[in-house]
């Protein structure tokens, strides 16, 4: 487990990590990192010929044939397809063409970013840091048209979250942060009004089973707030004691 920041440069390329202990107040100990197989890099660079962006296949620290974290489907297009993902490594692999998948890479972990892309949009947001910060980059980077993928040759091993240990700072986050992220790109997260229209409820009611665990009164109303400011008026307010 580490607390720290890099950022390493060839001459077409940026890999960026985070440092969550600088960007947010009250930041829990519960921070995973990630570790790269052998050649992960190596065959990382091999899929950059036609992609602007490129990330590592995510599979589970004890589960090889598992994604750490599902992967969003997308049609020829590179549209999402509502409700569609991938979870294991095969599902992936039947959508493979000269070993990369044209979808959207698990961001931040393992991904190669052209630097003139970074230099276009600007960094990731730090006020979004402990939850959504990487979907928000990516969701930047797809809004502005640029070409991404899935090298699955290149396989970066992260452990799976347990999100029933989740902390109160981090839930109050994963609503916040949600909500923000909705607002600024539903339209290209969702391509049906209907399910544009019903996400802020569908969210609430699935993120709500942490809630009513807890049975915290004065944590459910600053996040209530949080909610309404971040998707109503697009400021962030921070967690606070």
């Amino acid at each position: 487990m580490f607390k720290c920041i890099t950022k390493e440069r060839n001459p077409s390329y940026y890999i960026l990590c985070r440092i969550p202990s600088l960007t947010v107040p009250h930041a829990p100990d519960e921070f995973y990192d990630g570790l790269p197989e052998k050649d992960c890099l190596m065959n990382l660079y091999k899929c950059t010929n036609d992609l602007n962006i490129v990330g590592s296949l995510v599979v589970a620290s004890d589960n090889s044939s598992e994604l750490t974290w599902k992967l969003r489907v997308v049609d020829s297009l590179g549209n999402f397809i509502p409700r569609r993902y991938f979870s294991n490594v095969e599902e992936v692999k039947k959508q493979v063409k000269n070993g990369i998948y044209y979808g959207f890479p698990n961001f931040f972990n393992s991904v190669l970013i052209k630097k003139e892309l970074i230099a276009k949009v600007g960094f990731p947001n730090k006020d979004l840091f402990i939850w959504g910060d990487e979907v928000e980059y990516a969701m930047r980077l797809k809004k502005s048209g640029y070409k991404m993928g899935v090298c699955v040759d290149s396989i970066f091993r992260h452990p799976k979250i347990n999100h029933k240990t989740i902390s109160d700072v981090k839930l109050y986050y994963m609503f916040r942060n949600t909500y923000y992220i909705y607002r600024l790109y539903s339209d290209i997260q969702f391509n049906s009004f209907f399910l544009r229209l019903i996400y802020p409820v569908y969210i609430f009611i699935k993120f709500s089973k942490f809630l009513i665990l807890r049975f915290k009164f004065k944590l459910t109303a600053k996040i209530i707030r949080a909610i309404i400011s971040a998707l109503f008026g697009g400021k962030l307010i921070s967690y606070s004691k």
